[in-house]
């Protein structure tokens, strides 16, 4: 839910559209076109970014053409990550985006940033992973740590690694 107060928006505010998300409910919403190319909406986990890979994820659309999507992690302190930003080529069809970085040694907390810049994009199902380099199957909830699989395999036998899984507000 970006309109939670745990999302921080760099510039206007998140409406809940009720935008039909990609598991069916109207639960996504517009994260409004910005005013610079730099504008973004972004939240803090509370999780430590020290020595740790992080993978984030989010589905996003737009309601009309494209848009260029830069997905990020950083750190509120001094860990720091050498892996690249990832642009997300969005479009009128519900894609999933990830990007993976990995922490250095130092402080701070780990923050999932999602810079739209001057494009509307309709937004549903953040989530964070820690210590996997690919999303996994989409664990809905709401402030706490669950344990999520890597999804079914072709014969119909769960995945057999466990990955701890934390969506975002």
């Amino acid at each position: 839910d970006f309109t939670n107060a745990a999302w921080a928006l760099s510039s206007g505010t998140v409406t809940t559209t009720n935008n039909t998300a990609p598991n069916g409910t109207a639960t996504a919403d517009t994260i409004p076109a910005g005013a610079a190319a730099s504008d973004n909406i972004a939240q803090t986990s509370g999780t430590a970014a020290a020595s740790t890979q992080f993978t984030g994820s989010v589905w996003l659309k737009t309601s009309a053409g494209t848009a260029n999507v830069t997905l990020s992690f950083a750190s509120t302190g001094t860990a720091a990550s050498t892996d690249a930003d990832v642009t997300a080529a969005v479009t009128t069809t519900w894609q999933r985006f990830s990007v993976t970085k990995t922490f250095g040694a130092g402080t701070g907390s780990l923050k999932f940033i999602i810079k739209h810049g001057t494009s509307a994009v309709v937004a549903w199902g953040t989530q964070l992973e820690s210590g996997v380099s690919s999303p996994g199957v989409y664990v809905r909830t709401a402030a706490s740590t669950q344990n999520g699989s890597q999804g079914v395999i072709s014969d119909g036998s769960p995945a057999p690694a466990v990955r701890m899984v934390r969506a975002f507000l």
